[in-house]
């Protein structure tokens, strides 16, 4: 039995050679790693190229190339989930990986047949391939994943908080004029405007940043909400003593919030208040004390001093959350179709793509969408594969290995959360993110089992 309390998946040395797997992932492999990073930091800050550029032309062809380096990466998952001998990752994440890929191949075969499309094949990447990633990112050592982080972080954030104050205050000359612009050159294609929220007081503009399709800022605030538990989850963790991680959950939380993305502040909320119930022990230790007094409420305190007429603004998002004001209507009606086409779509899917079914167009949860495109049993195939690190993590019984990966776990759940509002966390910016929290949540693991059970020192370092 291993620490998780199930049976420990059997690696003996004709299945799994500790020296020969080190000797290849650390020495032969770093170009992997880097690989793994770059791909990772190009698809969050991909609209850096139009915007430094100047040039819309370029957007389209900057998507495509990470598009293209996502589906690369992720086929060296694939070939180790199905032809590799070599077992480094929980056979059940192993079968679920290949059983969704499957059934969504499965899936896809009446629709080639009925409505041929290339774009059948773009959208199958994130159900089924892209998931794959996360064998390349349990190679990534968390020393070098920790700093892109933080730099996607700062790079998200900072443009909601640009945009916020460039659309909806006097701080920057023209901010208003400068920030269509800017999100003309992401999007030149598809661009609509800018959403905004209208209050008695007036009204208030919804940052899109650097991720935002179209009009809405869900993208942005779904990577922030995903980014606030997560640094604020890290902050109590005894092993990190850099004192920038506290600010980076205290910016992306305030960012998250003027991000006005309802739906994932209230996940970001959700996921906050688990992590100061995990580490309710930690909180008030002398260390995180001091954390408080040196940064958070001077941080406060200035926010009150010098933009106290700003503060009220961190709370607009809960204006749709009011049954007078919020778009209720919107996000409860599923259309008009009938219970026989919606039962077919519920258990063998095809709601949207073969117009069976409204429930999937109309919908606005990313669970119900995901439900009556594919099926409720593919779907459960799909959900579980998103969810197994959660599933381990309550299954153990090991409370030192529960500190040191539940950050990462936090941050899953609040991805997968998520989807009860459309589905940002599948997109290509936010996706890989989710499968690096995913594949350094398996690394920590799949890793620690390996030495308990060879009797080797660790493959990769932790920290």
């Amino acid at each position: 039995m291993n620490s998780f309390g199930s049976p420990l998946y059997i690696i003996n040395k004709s299945e799994f050679d500790p020296m020969n797997f080190y000797m290849s992932a650390n020495s032969k492999n770093k170009w992997f790693i880097n690989f793994s990073l770059f791909v990772l930091l190009l698809s969050v800050t991909r609209g850096l190229v139009p915007i430094i550029t100047k040039n819309g032309s370029l957007a389209e062809p900057t998507y495509s190339f990470s598009y293209f380096l996502g589906l690369l990466l992720a086929s060296y998952g694939f070939y180790k989930a199905f032809f590799s001998k070599m077992k480094i990752i929980r056979k059940e994440i192993r079968y679920l990986l290949i059983l969704n890929f499957i059934l969504t191949i499965y899936w896809l075969l009446p629709l080639l047949i009925f409505i041929p499309s290339f774009n059948l094949l773009v959208d199958l990447a994130y159900k089924c391939w892209f998931p794959f990633a996360v064998y390349a990112f349990l190679t990534v050592p968390e020393k070098k994943l920790i700093p892109i982080f933080q730099i996607i972080t700062l790079v998200v954030a900072g443009f909601v908080l640009y945009d916020f104050i460039s659309l909806n205050t006097n701080l920057i000359p023209n901010g208003y004029d400068l920030t269509v612009a800017r999100y003309e050159l992401l999007r030149p294609e598809i661009f609509r405007g800018i959403s905004k929220n209208t209050l008695s007081s007036g009204i208030v503009l919804r940052p899109n940043g650097i991720l935002g399709s179209g009009k809405l800022p869900h993208d942005s605030g779904n990577v922030l909400a995903l980014f606030s538990v997560y640094w604020l989850a890290m902050s109590f963790r005894k092993d990190v003593y850099n004192y920038t991680v506290p600010l980076l959950a205290v910016f992306s939380l305030i960012t998250v919030l003027l991000s006005q993305s309802t739906s994932n502040i209230v996940a970001c909320i959700f996921g906050l208040l688990i992590v100061l119930f995990f580490y309710k022990r930690n909180i008030f230790s002398f260390k995180n004390i001091l954390k408080i007094l040196f940064f958070l409420f001077p941080l406060c305190i200035w926010i009150y001093n010098k933009i106290e007429n700003v503060i009220g603004l961190l709370w607009v998002w809960t204006n749709r959350l009011s049954l007078a004001t919020g778009d209720w209507e919107g996000m409860t009606y599923l259309g008009d179709s009938s219970f026989g086409s919606n039962l077919f779509s519920f258990l063998f899917g095809y709601g949207h793509s073969l117009g069976i079914s409204e429930v999937g167009y109309f919908s606005e949860q990313g669970f119900i969408k995901i439900i009556f495109e594919y099926g409720i049993f593919n779907a459960i195939v799909f959900f579980l594969l998103l969810l197994m690190p959660l599933i381990f993590f309550l299954f153990n019984k090991n409370h030192l290995k529960k500190f040191e990966v539940f950050p990462y776990v936090i941050a899953i759940f609040v991805g997968f959360l998520s989807l009860w509002h459309y589905g940002s966390v599948l997109r290509t910016t936010n996706i890989f993110i989710f499968f690096a929290f995913y594949g350094q949540f398996m690394r920590k693991y799949t890793f620690s089992n390996i030495e308990k059970n060879t009797n080797k020192k660790p493959l990769f370092s932790v920290q």
